[in-house]
């Protein structure tokens, strides 16, 4: 019989505290010496539920409202954020400066930054950490959910892949994905297809056992 760890090997997972990075969002940007001007990003669409049951049939998409309305900037201390508290009030600045930031803008105006954060410098190409202040703030309502809650850490990964387009001088364009980075002590977390591959495994042993 196959030792626990060769069975979670075999199933893609570790007995140790185990991190994974699901992707969140994926974006074009134009990069001009090492900044990021504010330009748009859309949000990923896959189900949640392989984060979190409780988010079965949600993705960020649907969560956020991914409408053309968000767009990312990274500015190494010169960064506004915003708080929405609608319908009382919107895009109200928040005190001190922030490295990025994933804001929500409508006609031309920022109603909040649903994350906001700092970082220790923009990296091209490559992966560049982009720590969160810990929380979702949402459009409606000055609340923040904290995003431990949803099994994420604080950190958001943005890759930036080599350039699709050559600009002049320093202004580079590259294809850009965002990734959240989930862990959980101790327990080991599969990724999505290892999920269906257990699912499928656990179909046929319930088959051999209804023939016996």
């Amino acid at each position: 019989m196959k030792s626990f760890t060769a069975v979670l090997a075999v199933l893609g997972l570790s007995a140790a505290a185990h991190s994974a990075q699901i992707l969140f969002a994926t974006g074009t940007f134009t990069v001009d010496n090492g900044k990021i001007a504010s330009q748009p990003m859309q949000f990923a669409t896959y189900d949640l539920g392989v984060l979190n049951p409780a988010l079965t049939g949600q993705s960020w998409a649907g969560i956020f409202g991914d409408q053309g309305q968000f767009f990312f900037v990274f500015d190494l201390g010169n960064v506004t954020a915003y708080d929405s508290d609608a319908p009382n009030s919107y895009g109200t600045p928040v005190s001190g400066t922030f490295d990025w930031a994933i804001n929500n803008i409508q006609g031309n105006q920022v109603m909040d930054s649903l994350f906001r954060g700092t970082a220790s410098g923009l990296t091209v190409p490559g992966d560049t950490s982009l720590l969160t202040d810990g929380g979702i703030h949402w459009y409606y309502g000055t609340n923040v959910t904290a995003l431990s809650s949803w099994g994420l850490q604080d950190t958001i990964t943005l890759k930036l892949n080599l350039p699709n387009q050559v600009g002049s001088g320093t202004t580079v364009q590259y294809n850009g994905a965002f990734y959240f980075n989930t862990v959980e002590n101790g327990v080991p977390v599969p990724e999505p297809a290892t999920i269906a591959l257990a699912a499928l495994g656990l179909a046929a042993a319930a088959r051999r056992r209804k023939r016996a």
